[in-house]
């Protein structure tokens, strides 16, 4: 990981974004971009006044900023440019090949609101790179680096797995851990005909054996991931019998991960993320930033 982008606009909220992305930083040596966009307007000349103090007003401050990140021994620098703030996000991530971006939502509650029609919708719909997800003023901060506990929800699908490889590519636990969890689909009684208590004691015996045969090959799923992608890496794994979304998030927050990765099925997938699948509740609900990793390969 080399490049880091960081839309800021001024705001708290926005600012929000540094605490996830210096530590990030930190563990990668990535050069953080700061990048703010500014519609400049030239209808006359008191407009062009107004957006030259503005342009002037951004410049300083995404200056100050990169000062004190610098201060802090983490390479940045600043970037103010013309047009919306999506537009410079989606730029500037193109024209420095970056490898992540990293941007805030106004909490959990506000997400499914926030991404519809927005600037971090249009990110997650058109960026070429990986993005992070923190929601700004939501919950207690995470202490330390977000990388000491990583956590990779996998399914059993190739998709999940593609954010299991660019955890071990990009070196995000090379001085944390990373738990690999399986959520096995709780069993329903829908369709389940119970007349006497002899079949009903059948019946959920058959789902205990059914339950423990899962769980074992989950165990031995999980094993092989983790040897195939995280030799040399700390890590461990967890098998639960629950409800994916809900239960990812309630582990993630139980054994207090500073980050969780998921991926989707290319930049195409977004539609699916935000409204059906189990990243898209993990990500409007869970308290922890949510890393999203784009799968091209994916259909």
């Amino acid at each position: 990981m080399r490049t880091i982008i960081v839309p800021l606009d001024g705001s708290q909220v926005a600012e929000g974004a540094l605490s996830p992305a210096r530590s990030l930083a930190e563990v990668t040596q990535a050069t953080l971009v700061l990048v703010q966009g500014i519609r400049f307007d030239v209808t006359s000349r008191q407009a062009e006044i107004d957006g030259h103090a503005v342009l002037s007003e951004a410049q300083q401050y995404l200056q100050t900023v990169c000062r004190r990140l610098q201060g802090d021994g983490i390479t940045a620098r600043s970037e103010v440019l013309p047009g919306s703030p999506e537009q410079a996000i989606l730029f500037a991530a193109h024209v420095h090949h970056a490898d992540l971006i990293v941007m805030t939502t106004r909490g959990r509650s506000a997400l499914r609101h926030a991404l519809v029609g927005s600037v971090a919708e249009a990110v997650l719909r058109h960026g070429e790179c990986p993005v992070l997800i923190a929601h700004s003023g939501n919950g207690p901060a995470t202490e330390g680096r977000i990388t000491e506990r990583i956590l990779v929800p996998l399914d059993g699908s190739s998709l999940s797995e593609a954010a299991l490889a660019y955890v071990a590519s990009e070196q995000l636990a090379a001085e944390g851990r990373v738990t690999l969890l399986r959520v096995i689909e709780q069993p329903t009684l829908y369709g389940a005909t119970l007349v006497t208590a002899q079949a009903s004691a059948e019946f959920f015996a058959s789902m205990d054996e059914q339950t423990a045969k899962e769980r074992q090959e989950a165990e031995e799923y999980l094993s092989a991931l983790g040897e195939r992608y995280l030799r040399g890496m700390a890590w461990d794994k967890e098998v639960i019998v629950g409800y994916p979304s809900a239960d990812i998030v309630r582990y993630a927050t139980q054994v207090h991960a500073g980050l969780i990765v998921m991926a989707t099925e290319g930049r195409h997938g977004f539609e699916r993320l935000l409204y059906g699948s189990v990243a898209g509740r993990v990500l409007r609900h869970a308290p922890m930033p949510v890393l999203v990793v784009h799968d091209v390969n994916a259909r």
